[in-house]
């Protein structure tokens, strides 16, 4: 008796305030849709930002003194250091090209292909070939394949400008070589 009464007083309840009944339906509804959502943006974020962080580079940079250089071998020290992903050498000049001065980046350009670096054309694979930063593709009015010639401690030399890449960063207006 005391359970049908209990039916009775709840149905009558529930036909008086439909649209309360409705309101609290669809929030509901709405807060599970969005904390099902943001379970799921959290659990890939973490692997996500691991490989944006490592596409985009280095995270520390080791330099020598003014003056100074560091020995090739210096690389394979670092990389044997606890936690170190990888490690890649590079060398900053600048040279002369139609007497303005460029930024030029020396780096092992084969294992620039496995970071996910954005680049258009191909990767210099020969002697006298270079990537071109997207910035001075655009102020030089390059394309792939163009000869350039740049001129750096008293001589000057020719390359093919096999692609351009782009960083977002001070690669976007150098000129990179192997």
């Amino acid at each position: 008796m005391i359970k049908k009464g209990f039916t009775l007083f709840f149905m009558k309840s529930i036909s008086r305030r439909k649209g309360r009944i409705a309101i609290a339906s669809v929030s509901v509804t709405l807060a599970i849709a969005i904390i099902t959502g943001m379970i799921g943006i959290t659990a890939g974020i973490q692997e996500k930002l691991g490989s944006e962080l490592k596409a985009y580079g280095a995270n520390i940079m080791v330099s020598p003194a003014e003056g100074e250089y560091l020995e090739y071998a210096m690389t394979e020290r670092i990389s044997q250091i606890a936690d170190v992903d990888s490690v890649s050498g590079q060398i900053l000049d600048r040279a002369m090209m139609n007497r303005e001065s460029v930024e030029i980046i020396g780096l092992d350009t084969g294992s620039l292909k496995e970071r996910g670096w954005k680049i258009e054309g191909s990767w210099p694979e020969k002697q006298g070939e270079i990537l071109a930063g997207v910035n001075l593709r655009d102020a030089l009015k390059l394309k792939t394949g163009s000869r350039i010639t740049l001129g750096a401690g008293g001589g000057n030399s020719d390359y093919t400008v096999k692609g351009f890449i782009e960083r977002g960063g001070a690669e976007d207006s150098s000129f990179i070589m192997s």
